[in-house]
């Protein structure tokens, strides 16, 4: 309207500004969007269902640096027998998130899925080393783990 009655100033601002909610509304969507897409591929994988992997990689693209999406693909990656894929995008998630013991502890597990026991205590001592913040749970599974493996 502002446009048709020679505002132009007033109406380029108007644009500025809805097209500055229709990114943050599509962002939103976009980010809804790969959350319900990496729901569906856990549920997929939990289930021991196909389907997981086609699933993540479409929410990657959308949220590409996301660790959640990535420690999925890794599962998704692991549990299609690519274990060194798996271990690429759970050491990518572990990049982004260092802080995160659940994801480090995949890592390990990834480690020892392909029989690379070295890499495996490697992660885990660095966890224990840093002091990272874990649950009781996440600990006590740091704790068998190392003991179960070789030295």
């Amino acid at each position: 309207l502002r446009y048709n009655l020679g505002k132009y100033n007033e109406a380029e601002k108007d644009i500025q500004q809805a097209l500055t909610i229709l990114d943050q509304n599509q962002l939103n969507s976009a980010m809804q969007y790969a959350i319900a897409l990496n729901n569906l591929a856990m549920l997929l994988l939990q289930q021991k269902k196909p389907g997981a992997l086609p699933l993540i990689d479409k929410a990657l693209t959308l949220l590409p640096d996301s660790p959640p999406l990535l420690d999925t693909q890794a599962q998704a990656y692991a549990a299609a027998g690519q274990v060194d894929k798996a271990i690429d995008a759970q050491n990518k998630a572990v990049q982004l998130a260092p802080r995160s013991a659940a994801f480090r502890l995949t890592l390990a597990k990834l480690y020892v899925s392909a029989d690379k026991p070295r890499d495996a205590r490697r992660v885990l001592t660095q966890m224990a080393d840093e002091g990272l913040k874990m649950r009781d749970a996440e600990r006590e599974e740091l704790r068998t783990m190392l003991a179960s493996l070789p030295r």
